[in-house]
């Protein structure tokens, strides 16, 4: 299994009007980022892999 350490777009609370969703904020956990047109290498298997893998080890993560 491969995990990519890639960014995403976090949330600066300076500039709320700006952002377009509230489900990235900064030093809230990893995100998981998926997309229905499959932009994203992250599959049902690997996702429920790494989220089972996060709450056993009490780890937070968040989707986009």
């Amino acid at each position: 299994m491969l995990i990519s350490a890639d960014n995403a777009h976090g949330v600066d609370l300076n500039y709320l009007s700006a952002t377009m969703s509230l489900t990235v904020l900064l030093n809230a956990g990893p995100v998981i980022k998926v997309n229905a047109n499959q932009r994203y290498a992250t599959n049902a298997r690997h996702q429920g892999f790494y989220r089972s893998l996060s709450d056993r080890l009490g780890l937070p993560y968040r989707f986009l």
